[in-house]
């Protein structure tokens, strides 16, 4: 495996990306501080900047000390802090860039170790262990990440940009209200239907489409 490279708004989290991956993280005491994993977090101090919450948290839960994070761990240039939102509140959550190239096939980092404090992970992989709202964090993120990208802010390497997967399967999923949709929409209830009500479905939808009043069923 390679080298590790009371309420929530008083909780920075922070991403940390390399490429197409980021990290999240484990409990490995014996009485867990969590189930399953998580974005790296540390309870706020007043006053202190953002970026230092996050080393801080980087330091708590991915065992680097702040000093040795120096040119290895920067902010993620271009990407503003976002928000995740439980029913308890919100929490800042801070984008960390790993500066180091990967010293190992990218496919590597891709293996668990149930035993370390962290695994590097794909975007698919990490929307399958996270809760809910890391997951809907995580998507924004992706748009985020995208969008400082095209703007050229962040630079797409080391396999890409994290959640460039679900960046792609938008860009080819059918517009709305268009007739690749509305194909798409009949094909998935079709199987609910016999092959007159599909084509009345279809007549329906189509002239939603166009104004024009659907043709009856033969």
């Amino acid at each position: 495996r390679p080298a590790r490279g009371n309420s929530s708004a008083e909780i920075t989290r922070q991403p940390q990306v390399r490429g197409s991956r980021c990290i999240l993280c484990r409990s490995l005491a014996k009485k867990k501080g969590w189930e399953g994993l998580r974005l790296p977090s540390a309870p706020a101090v007043a006053g202190e900047p953002l970026v230092d919450g996050a080393r801080r948290a980087i330091e708590l839960q991915l065992g680097i000390d702040v000093p040795d994070q120096t040119g290895e761990i920067d902010p993620l240039p271009g990407v503003p802090p976002l928000k995740l939102y439980r029913a308890s509140g919100a929490t800042t959550v801070v984008f960390m860039n790993a500066l180091a190239a990967p010293t190992y096939p990218l496919e590597e980092y891709d293996m668990s170790d149930e035993d370390d404090e962290y695994d590097w992970m794909l975007y698919p992989r990490a929307m399958d262990r996270v809760d809910a709202p890391t997951a809907a964090l995580l998507r924004t993120s992706a748009f985020a990440l995208k969008a400082a990208a095209d703007a050229g802010l962040v630079k797409s390497e080391h396999g890409g940009l994290f959640g460039q997967e679900l960046i792609m399967s938008a860009a080819a999923a059918p517009p709305p209200g268009s007739a690749e949709a509305a194909n798409a929409a009949c094909a998935v209830l079709g199987g609910f239907f016999n092959d007159d009500e599909t084509e009345l479905l279809k007549n329906l939808l189509a002239s939603r489409l166009s104004d024009e009043p659907p043709e009856p069923p033969p």
